[in-house]
């Protein structure tokens, strides 16, 4: 049993890991990061865990990207803003 577990883990976390590779296309003009983070979320599966207080203040970004990865469009939506983020892939368990 406790091998099934371990293969299901390595299993989810190549998948997910092959979620980095996703693409994203995306084109808009002068809206919320928050926005922004929800399309990524939409497109990617990915969830953007932030303090959306630290949005409040951020500037409104103007973004276009054509199949690139969700790492570099997080690099574009942050650009000039003085937010920085890191992609973390963690595994859920149960048995």
């Amino acid at each position: 049993m406790k091998w099934i577990k371990l293969i299901l883990l390595i299993s989810y976390l190549q998948v997910r890991a092959g979620g980095n590779a996703q693409s994203i296309t995306y084109s808009a003009t002068n809206v919320p990061l928050k926005t922004v983070f929800l399309e990524i979320k939409k497109q990617s599966g990915y969830t953007i865990f932030c303090n959306y207080s630290l949005l409040e203040n951020a500037r409104n970004v103007s973004i276009s990207v054509r199949n690139a990865s969700v790492e570099e469009t997080m690099r574009l939506a942050l650009k000039d803003q003085n937010l920085d983020f890191s992609i973390s892939i963690h595994a859920v368990c149960s048995s």
